[in-house]
């Protein structure tokens, strides 16, 4: 767009996104921060925590629905994970999968 306003022709050698909404490139964390992470699949919220209390790496939480799951039941889920599981702990993130 900036070559064909000019007149002269342009190419991108680089793109880099600083700011995407409220997250900022400063913060962001890197594909290297999520290599060493952990998926834990949860069906006892009350035996989770205990399980997973002492571990060092980032723990992402994952619940399956059956293969007929809306979006909306898949928020539904997540939103149950975050009550169950938020007052135990500070998890990475929240996954819903379906079968």
């Amino acid at each position: 767009d900036l070559g064909q306003a000019l007149g002269c022709g342009a190419y991108l050698a680089e793109l880099r996104r600083l700011q995407t909404g409220p997250f900022h490139a400063e913060t962001a964390v890197t594909a290297a921060d999520w290599a060493d992470l952990i998926v834990c699949q949860v069906s006892e919220p009350a035996r989770f925590h205990d399980a997973v209390a002492a571990c060092p790496l980032p723990i992402v939480v994952q619940r399956r629905l059956n293969e007929t799951g809306s979006v909306a039941e898949a928020r539904n889920e997540c939103d149950r994970i975050q009550r169950d599981l938020a007052p135990a702990g500070d998890y990475a993130g929240y996954l819903i999968t379906q079968l």
